[in-house]
């Protein structure tokens, strides 16, 4: 019967428990490989035996296995019963299956009540192999090395061994997250986290939305290739951007990067401590989020709109599983936010009643404005004030120049965020998300002409850039304005 052997070391030194790092691996090991023909898994002493159907999908077992954490070898091998011309007959079989012209036989004998020793098995079936294949014998460094393990009721036969992952199984030592910021530091510290039995989850911070969708797009090709390792992941992805602007506008630029890491690891751990807890926590994981943003800074807050991407990636990568979930409204931790929820739910309809109502008398009223209305947003002179103050200092800001467009903008007052914006895209003209917004702030004021110009540019910067979202949103805008005739 074709079966695997799967060999453990680690493991084996964990004392009395032993049963429960083998029994994780076991499992591991069932979930790595369903679906390919693999009818069994059984723990014998000191490896893990894994039966073969008929037809089983050998390759991709074994591309599995070699990325299950926990494994320190295994060998394809046929399961035969303990008689020596059985053995004889697999280890014969195994040979033919090989082009060598010099061979080893290497005998382990776990059940000393077998009638030959190890040295005994190995003479007389090497001399049957000898026979059958003309190969000769070498001990020192043989082409090929067949191996035969004894145990009380089973023989198994194999030829050569596959190297494994080695560590501790995925999940034996609990869960933690990782801040993934697309480089190859964290990717590298979460798999050498893995490999010692941890289940990480993983946490993006991208500039959204003044940056492209690059990061994302980045974090999420590097969480499915890390999935590989733990067969199921999952990946959230905080907005970031008004974080920063919030921290630009009230904080000296020496101070800036260390308020960005310590709000980074808030809200990190608020998703962690979701995350570890499940359940309903979990579906409260991007309010904490907000939450711990707020706690840590007063005035307008407006960057509690984390949004929850959960990625179940297979073993075979055949595709994703995207669940994209908005954040929970920021009362979302307190007991009375269902009340508090239908309050705000019926303040939001107001606001987009009075919104319709203005269009429908003919006062067609800027997007943004309504914009600013549905969300609640207002322009303080004193955000406005910090940001030129700002803009003294560091004159050529991107982020800074389209924060203070964008507020300008939100507030219904296009004309002066023009200037800002152009500033913006003239500074780094492959800033595609300032594009988007300069053809809005233009198309306000009535250049209708000039903010097709502007989101025909901002497509083509997004196709070289490769920040395919903003080149799909631009368009849309580009195909409204021209089914409007303009």
């Amino acid at each position: 019967m074709a079966c695997v052997v799967v060999r453990y070391h680690e493991i084996a030194l964990k004392g009395g428990n032993r049963p429960r790092f083998v029994a994780r691996l076991v499992e591991n090991l069932r979930a790595a490989t369903a679906g390919l023909g693999v009818t069994h898994a059984q723990s014998l002493p000191g490896r893990i035996v894994l039966s073969l159907a008929d037809g089983a999908a050998l390759d991709e077992i074994r591309a599995r296995i070699a990325t299950t954490f926990g494994v320190a070898n295994f060998s394809c091998a046929v399961a035969t019963t303990l008689d020596l011309a059985a053995i004889s007959a697999a280890a014969v079989a195994a040979a033919r299956g090989a082009a060598m012209e010099s061979f080893a036989i290497v005998t382990r004998r776990a059940d000393k009540s077998f009638p030959l020793t190890s040295p005994q098995v190995n003479t007389r079936v090497g001399e049957a192999v000898r026979l059958a294949t003309g190969a000769r014998v070498d001990l020192d460094d043989p082409e090929l090395t067949i191996a035969i393990e004894i145990l009380p009721r089973v023989a198994f036969v194999s030829a050569g061994k596959i190297r494994g992952p080695g560590g501790l199984p995925v999940s034996i030592s609990g869960r933690v997250t990782c801040l993934l910021s697309g480089g190859i530091d964290s990717p590298v510290a979460a798999h050498r986290m893995m490999q010692r039995g941890c289940r990480v989850g993983f946490v993006h911070f991208h500039g959204g939305p003044y940056t492209d969708r690059a990061s994302r797009d980045k974090a999420r090709e590097l969480v499915a290739h890390l999935t590989r390792w733990q067969l199921r992941s999952e990946l959230w992805v905080v907005p970031f951007g008004d974080i920063q602007a919030e921290i630009v506008a009230r904080v000296p630029r020496s101070h800036r990067v260390v308020l960005y890491r310590r709000m980074m690891l808030r809200i990190a751990a608020a998703l962690g401590d979701a995350r570890e807890h499940g359940g309903d926590r979990r579906r409260d994981a991007a309010a904490g989020a907000a939450a711990a943003h707020r706690h840590g800074q007063g005035g307008d807050h407006r960057a509690g709109g984390a949004h929850r991407h959960l990625r179940d990636v297979d073993p075979a990568r055949s595709g994703l599983l995207l669940a994209v979930r908005p954040a929970a409204p920021d009362d979302a931790c307190d007991p009375r936010r269902g009340r508090r929820r239908r309050v705000a739910a019926r303040r939001r309809g107001a606001r987009r009643a009075r919104c319709r109502r203005s269009r429908a008398r003919g006062l067609r009223l800027p997007a943004a404005r309504c914009r600013a209305r549905r969300t609640g947003v207002r322009m303080t002179s004193e955000r406005v004030a910090d940001f030129l103050a700002l803009l003294e200092e560091e004159p050529d800001d991107t982020l800074l120049r389209l924060t203070l467009g964008k507020e300008y903008l939100d507030g219904g007052d296009a004309a002066a965020a023009l200037p800002h914006l152009e500033r913006a895209v003239t500074v780094d003209p492959r800033y595609t998300v300032a594009y988007r917004y300069l053809g809005a702030a233009l198309e306000a004021v009535g250049r209708v002409a000039d903010a097709a110009a502007t989101w025909e540019r901002g497509v083509a910067v997004a196709e070289e850039t490769g920040d395919l979202q903003a080149g799909k949103e631009m368009q849309v805008f580009l195909d409204r304005l021209r089914a409007r005739g303009g």
